[in-house]
């Protein structure tokens, strides 16, 4: 587990050397950024340029932090790349236009930092993975060799604070992230696998910044909040986050998960100014049990039945043999009774569709189910696929 410590500091306003002395002061309270980043290093800065929106509408991480920050990583002698992916296709001229509207064109403008344009990808590998094991990432990642998650803080009606844990979305490159929501069906399954995505790359991400000069509350309104967060762990940072608008951490499904997969854990510790004055009573939060009532998970479950390509046991042709039982990962499949004799049965909450156990079933009975607008989303994506290779 990273160290849970958080650099609090007061930031009103977007000027880069105001920025700039209240991420050093930020970094020097957590033993100063030369301990993350050595001058051969280099340091992919991950900024968060959610649905390429411009700076003003506080959706997107303020490009005036970015500059201040490839200064400060100028200073020790290591070089910077400002990599995102936005969602749609994940071509140069899609980057370009997303570099442009969120004004991250000007962060590179002074030979600080350099924007990617390197618009294939790759796949990096987590073992220990519950959602998932092969992960489609952004190629850039390969050509760093530290990462600086550098968040905005927003939140959204279904997922809550996005924060720095969920800007890690953004590494999965263009119209794979509709292919990860479509697997996804429930919000616990989402967030494990960003998890799963923050485990793989765990070693390499050393710093997580969280932009809260200003926020967006969940109706997409724009709220002064005068902070900058800093801390080696995104989930620390993110319950830091939530204490600011006066929400409890333990209430977050997201931490929870990260506690369980002991990525966090809730005494955490908050370093220099004082939160009391930053807690912003009214902002305008959409809790998880909210979320319930809403219908939001019901709608994820729906994304799914749509979306996902998944293993079907025909019940009556169940030899009741158990392989598909005890080679299945997630422990997804159990043994039922009925009036034909015992059969074997999916979970569909706690399965994967790792199809581990349509291979393994020796009498050929477990069949894959692919829901029509599968098809398109995976024709999509191949398209894409094959107007890279060309």
């Amino acid at each position: 587990m990273r160290d849970t410590k958080v650099a609090v500091k007061i930031c009103k306003e977007y000027d880069t050397d105001i920025v700039g002395t209240a991420l050093k002061d930020g970094f020097d309270l957590l033993g100063g950024l030369n301990h993350f980043i050595k001058p051969s290093h280099t340091v992919l800065i991950k900024p968060d340029i959610y649905n390429c929106t411009e700076p003003n509408v506080a959706k997107t991480t303020n490009p005036n932090i970015i500059t201040a920050l490839a200064e400060l990583i100028a200073k020790i002698g290591a070089k910077c790349i400002i990599a995102d992916s936005p969602k749609g296709d994940f071509n140069s001229s899609t980057l370009d236009n997303a570099y442009v509207k969120t004004q991250m064109l000007q962060s590179s403008n002074n030979g600080h930092a350099t924007l990617n344009t390197n618009d294939k990808f790759s796949v990096i590998t987590n073992p220990n993975g519950e959602y998932c094991r092969d992960i489609y990432v952004i190629d850039a990642i390969n050509d760093a060799d530290v990462i600086i998650n550098v968040g905005k803080f927003r939140c959204d009606k279904s997922l809550g604070v996005i924060g720095c844990s969920q800007n890690l979305f953004g590494l999965i490159p263009g119209k794979f992230k509709q292919l990860v929501k479509s697997r996804c069906y429930t919000l616990k399954s989402y967030y494990n696998y960003l998890i799963d995505l923050y485990e793989a790359l765990e070693n390499k991400i050393v710093l997580n910044i969280l932009d809260g000069v200003v926020g967006c509350e969940a109706n997409n309104d724009p709220r002064i909040l005068n902070n900058i967060l800093i801390g080696e762990n995104p989930y620390s940072v993110d319950a830091t986050a939530l204490k600011i608008i006066n929400q409890s951490p333990e209430d977050s499904l997201l931490l929870n998960e990260s506690v369980r997969r002991n990525k966090f854990n809730f005494k955490f510790q908050t370093l220099g100014d004082d939160i009391e004055p930053l807690v912003c009573s009214d902002f305008h939060y959409t809790t998880f049990l909210e979320n319930i009532k809403s219908g939001s998970k019901s709608s994820f479950k729906r994304e799914y039945n749509r979306n996902q390509k998944r293993p079907i046991i025909n019940s009556k042709l169940c030899k009741g043999c158990k392989v598909c039982v005890s080679t299945c990962p997630m422990k997804a499949i159990e043994m039922q009774n009925a009036e034909l004799g015992e059969h074997a049965a999916i979970n569909y909450d706690k399965c994967i569709s790792c199809f581990a156990c349509l291979h393994n079933c020796p009498y050929k009975i477990i069949k894959t189910k692919t829901p029509i607008k599968y098809n398109a989303i995976n024709r999509a994506i191949k398209k894409s696929l094959h107007s890279k290779q060309d």
